[in-house]
């Protein structure tokens, strides 16, 4: 197995995009309104619907380009797809995932209990992929900051 690790660290400091429920940062001092929509959005069904949109990009995306997985505990190369999709269900609601594509030099990262995913380093064909992915998923995808 490849040093999946260190690939995931080097990747980590580089620039990243949010996917995303919404197409922009909300501004400071909105009211709460914000913290209102995200505590509705993070109870059950709506975090295992946002969780399957996440999980259902991330399955497109591997139609593409093969993958290794980080479960928390280690690392899975090229999972089937119904292995995939179980490691990334199950992420919720406190889980955390490192979906790592070794060839095209990106990752993916998701956490429990959020309801965005994070890209680092990809490439502008890998880009403009995951936004034709994202919005037909319903998500956005905009630089993280």
């Amino acid at each position: 197995m490849k040093d999946y690790d260190r690939i995931t660290e080097k990747l980590l400091d580089e620039a990243c995009y949010v996917i995303d429920f919404l197409p922009e940062q909300v501004p400071a001092g909105a009211d709460g309104r914000f913290s209102d929509v995200e505590s509705l959005f993070l109870r059950e069904p709506r975090i295992s619907e946002y969780a399957m949109k996440f999980a259902d990009l991330l399955l497109k995306v591997n139609c593409y380009h093969a993958a290794a997985v980080w479960d928390g505990e280690s690392w899975e190369e090229n999972p089937c797809a119904e292995r995939l999709e179980e490691l990334l269900l199950t992420c919720q609601p406190a889980g955390y995932r490192v979906f790592l594509l070794p060839n095209a030099q990106a990752l993916f990262t998701m956490s429990g209990g959020d309801l965005c995913l994070t890209l680092y380093h990809p490439s502008g064909d890998l880009l403009r992929l995951v936004r034709a992915l994202a919005a037909s998923e319903g998500l956005f995808v905009r630089p993280g900051a």
